[in-house]
């Protein structure tokens, strides 16, 4: 939407380390950045939440989201809940940012 303000990412961090706050929602049709959840990028995941699928294809798809080996990503907290600490480095935080931003819906 021309002339809108893009979200606030919940990225920490410095250099090219940094941690992403995800609230993930398994199941759904197509995995997709679906906007903001409080302080959490919001995605839908399309994998069931069963013996760690979600999170291992969580992190795949977001590896490649962004350009990074799937190495990159790691994930730190929430490995049984929908809410999620990612680790990802290896990029600068504008650069990151401006991948993450690409993801959101655009209307």
């Amino acid at each position: 939407m021309p002339g809108s303000v893009p979200p606030k990412l919940p990225l920490a961090g410095r250099g090219d380390t940094w941690t992403l706050a995800l609230h993930c929602r398994p199941g759904k049709r197509v995995t997709k950045i679906s906007g903001l959840h409080g302080q959490s990028v919001a995605i839908d995941l399309a994998a069931a939440p069963e013996r760690g699928r979600a999170n291992e294809h969580l992190l795949e798809w977001l590896a490649e989201a962004v350009g990074l080996p799937h190495r990159q990503l790691t994930l730190l907290r929430g490995h049984t809940s929908k809410d999620k600490t990612v680790s990802i480095v290896g990029l600068p935080h504008s650069e990151l940012e401006a991948r993450l931003l690409r993801l959101f819906p655009t209307s």
